[in-house]
């Protein structure tokens, strides 16, 4: 009998303790993080992976180096990208916990609104088969956008359904070259959409998940072997609308811009020029 009151009574210490650390772990976060007073009760949840990693070290450091980041552009409608990495399977877990659960709050960015068009209609996914280099991206608030060394593969998996394989390279939270791979499901829409998207693909990137309305505006593959994609989406509290120029090659050549840019004049109203930058894609190893 004793034994079992003194096992019964250091198990609800235990789970006291438990308690106690747990919320104490979701305090950091707090602090780190800026999350504001009153955050949802669910968001208790995330103390779980964020107490896995303030027991170490390495990923606490990391942890309140991104949360001091993300404070210092906390004025910015869009976070920047590069406050978020590296990433590890730990602070994955975080954010991915506080983006499901509403934790984290924000803004939509200025002039995201998703426009539609109309210009390739019933587009069909496997124009899109093998690898392509991003040459030219619409600036984004985040910086994302105009990450380096970008390609897209276009494949089926193992079920057959196609998929987005990622990769691009952005400046970790220390200045350091990070390559994000991310893969992306191509959904195809609803029949009453596919005049207007061509799919919706979905993913998880930084441990949030996202989804995505593409448009491809103009597929010149055959000609200047480059495919002018539009596309909107959403991730967290954000908001965000973008353009790519895929090309089977590295870099542009003068005639394939020129086209590209009067294309993207005439279909969204941007200009190449100033409104979009020129991705670096040398000394790559993608």
């Amino acid at each position: 009998y004793q034994r079992r009151v003194h096992g019964t009574l250091s198990e609800c210490l235990f789970f006291f303790e438990m308690k106690v650390w747990l919320l104490a772990a979701l305090s950091l976060g707090a602090i780190v993080l800026g999350l504001p007073n009153g955050f949802p009760i669910s968001c208790l949840e995330c103390a779980v992976p964020m107490g896995k990693c303030i027991v170490n070290k390495q990923c606490e450091t990391l942890f309140m180096d991104q949360g001091n980041c993300l404070k210092a552009n906390e004025d910015k409608p869009i976070f920047n990208a590069s406050c978020v990495l590296p990433q590890t399977p730990e602070i994955s877990a975080i954010y991915g916990c506080f983006a499901e659960h509403g934790c984290v709050p924000g803004t939509p960015g200025p002039s995201q609104k998703c426009e539609v068009h109309t210009n390739a209609p019933n587009y069909k996914i496997e124009h899109l088969n093998g690898t392509w280099w991003v040459t030219f991206a619409y600036r984004s608030a985040s910086g994302m956008d105009c990450a380096t060394c970008q390609t897209a593969t276009f494949s089926k998996n193992a079920d057959g359904v196609w998929q987005n394989h990622a990769l691009l390279t952005l400046p970790d939270v220390y200045g350091n070259p990070s390559q994000l791979d991310l893969i992306e499901t191509l959904v195809k829409p609803p029949e009453s959409l596919a005049g207007n998207w061509a799919f919706f693909p979905t993913g998880v990137a930084f441990g949030a998940k996202f989804s995505e309305k593409w448009c491809p505006i103009d597929d010149s593959s055959d000609t200047y072997g480059t495919v002018l994609m539009y596309f909107c989406g959403s991730e967290m509290a954000t908001n965000y609308t973008s353009a790519y120029i895929f090309s089977r090659t590295p870099k542009l050549n003068d005639a394939a811009k020129n086209y590209n840019a009067a294309v993207i004049k005439k279909n969204l109203g941007w200009d190449l020029d100033t409104q979009f930058c020129e991705v670096d894609n040398t000394n790559c190893s993608n």
